[in-house]
């Protein structure tokens, strides 16, 4: 059967969501705990008595002490599985940080922090060689050591890091390089690294797993966990992936011109597979249209609005005409009827002037309606 575990990374325990309400804010904050309990049971239903995990536990060193206490407790309900925690950029290991506090609280033997760069013999045959962050940045590869780190002759190498190979994590410098070929470099069965909060296999050795709860709406392959197995030493190892998401985050652009296309979005986030309450929903909308589908358009935003568990819309890139009932009304005036006239041919002939014909139309339609109410 070989060697089986779970890859985990970028728990980000303790983040805030400032820019949710308090009670959203507080369901997401929750949900990175519950991370927790997901992964102990993919662990125990694969028979995996290991999870390693890439760094960024914590989103902060300042971590509240009871969230930490959460932590400990969620991970000691599984006395079956240990759990490898290495400091990343976001939890450095130093002096006073946040791993100086978890170590003086009470924990069972399950979980095991990992703040010095040696190997560590994990389970018999089985070495794990971490490369745990003490910085915020480095301008050093932390896995370079890891070539001339001896283990037994026939022993699995299980590489642990946090930062970004290149073409991946931040454009031009990486806040920690690591070198995309440290798998191979260093005699690797498998590199589980994290820092990059999406999965992307870097080479068949080399997995990032990316973060068990999303926490933006990039597209990157967010709310995932692996499950490995490396079959032995110089095998290819076999990774399965394996959804862990409690929130899915979509951020959709759409063109609208149509009662027709407010339908296809509806359609489109049907076909998530998540239970509305579990979506967040970002929604850019652009193109022309007219009052009526204006009107009808707000009434739709208020259904999917109760109907999400968080949803923000952006409308600034729609244009919104008068409609050809509405400027038909205003036929009865001639005076009115004129100005219609006119700007309607400063739209169609100066695309400079488009937006404020535009917007003037819509405006006149608003006062001339009221001016011919008055008159009746």
């Amino acid at each position: 059967m070989g060697f089986v575990f779970v890859h985990s990374a970028d728990w980000h325990i303790g983040r805030a969501y400032r820019s949710f309400g308090e009670g959203l804010a507080a369901a997401l904050d929750a949900a990175r705990l519950d991370a927790i309990t997901m992964l102990g049971g993919v662990a125990e239903r694969a028979g995996a008595r290991h999870v390693l995990v890439a760094g960024d536990v914590f989103d902060s060193p300042k971590v509240a002490q009871r969230t930490l206490l959460q932590a400990i407790e969620r991970m000691g309900r599984h006395a079956g599985v240990t759990w490898w925690l290495l400091p990343g950029n976001h939890d450095p290991a130093r002096d006073g940080g946040v791993w100086s506090r978890f170590a003086a609280l009470d924990q069972p033997g399950n979980i095991v922090v990992l703040p010095d760069a040696a190997p560590r013999e994990i389970e018999a045959g089985v070495w794990l060689l971490p490369a745990p962050l003490a910085a915020r940045t480095s301008s050093t590869d932390p896995t370079a050591w890891m070539g001339d780190a001896a283990t037994p002759a026939g022993a699995l190498r299980i590489g642990l890091a946090h930062g970004s190979v290149k073409s991946y994590g931040s454009a031009g410098s990486a806040n920690v390089p690591i070198d995309p070929k440290r798998a191979q470099a260093s005699r690797l069965d498998y590199l589980a690294l994290g820092d990059w909060h999406g999965t992307i296999c870097v080479d068949a050795r080399t997995w990032y797993s990316g973060t068990p709860e999303p926490d933006s709406f990039d597209d990157n392959g967010p709310g995932n966990a692996l499950l490995v197995t490396v079959p032995g030493p110089g095998e290819t190892p076999v990774v399965e992936r394996i959804a862990t998401a409690q929130f899915n985050w979509r951020a959709l652009t759409a063109p609208v011109t149509s009662a027709a296309d407010l339908d296809a979005i509806d359609r489109q986030i049907d076909a998530a597979s998540v239970a509305p309450e579990r979506l967040i929903v970002k929604l850019a909308l652009a193109g022309r249209i007219d009052t009526a589908l204006e009107a009808r358009m707000a009434r739709w935003l208020e259904r999917l609005d109760a109907r999400l568990r968080h949803f923000e819309a952006d409308l600034t890139g729609l244009v919104v005409s008068a409609s050809g009932s509405d400027l038909a009304a205003l036929d009865a005036d001639p005076v009115l009827s004129g100005l219609v006239v006119r700007l309607r041919d400063i739209r169609a002939t100066d695309p400079a002037r488009e937006q404020a014909a535009t917007t003037a139309l819509r405006k006149l339609v608003e006062l001339g309606g009221r001016y011919l109410e008055a008159a009746e």
